[in-house]
């Protein structure tokens, strides 16, 4: 079984060749893929069903996952973002801005206002970490698909900042970009 999630490729079928089943079930928690496998006599799987369910405003809470993610992002909070001095579901700004939605970003060339507000709060990390020996940063680029999902208007929690900006890894192999979780 192999479960594509990086190409955002919403597969309505599974495609399979041979004994692999391929799915995906696109991007952003838009759909939700369920699958039955059952395994033969041979001991080899077979896929029994492969459906996708929209996640919206539809779905009922499931107070059991609810209570699994309670204790993911305990883990999470404990193991990761403590690090950094911050929590899940912290609070850390409030935005007002109605920024470019995911799915309609980078669709057009063109300057962004929260690709120019990444870029600019990279340049103000580096202000911050080198003081009063700070050299004039002329340009910042920043790589659209290096922006991951966006800020809704209100409050702006730790877990939106690392789902807009997630990729990367510094050289301390600490997952995230360094520069973002230093001023947050």
């Amino acid at each position: 079984m192999i479960v594509s999630g990086h190409s955002h490729t919403i597969l309505r079928s599974a495609i399979s060749y041979g004994d692999t089943y391929i799915v995906s079930v696109g991007s952003y928690c838009e759909l939700l893929g369920e699958l039955e496998l059952r395994q033969k006599e041979n001991g080899k799987w077979i896929l029994d069903s492969y459906h996708l369910h929209s996640l919206d405003e539809t779905v009922k809470e499931n107070p059991e996952i609810k209570e699994k993610l309670k204790e993911y992002k305990k883990k999470v909070d404990q193991n990761y973002l403590s690090r950094f001095g911050c929590r899940f579901d912290e609070t850390v700004a409030h935005n007002s801005v109605d920024f470019t939605p995911i799915n309609d970003f980078a669709k057009e060339l063109e300057e962004d206002p929260l690709g120019s507000l990444i870029a600019d709060s990279y340049v103000y990390a580096v202000q911050k970490a080198e003081g009063d020996s700070y050299e004039k940063i002329d340009v910042t680029v920043l790589p659209a698909g290096s922006i991951r999902s966006t800020f809704q208007k209100g409050l702006v929690t730790v877990s939106d900042v690392f789902n807009v900006s997630s990729l990367g890894i510094g050289p301390d192999r600490i997952p995230g970009y360094l520069l973002l979780w230093e001023y947050i």
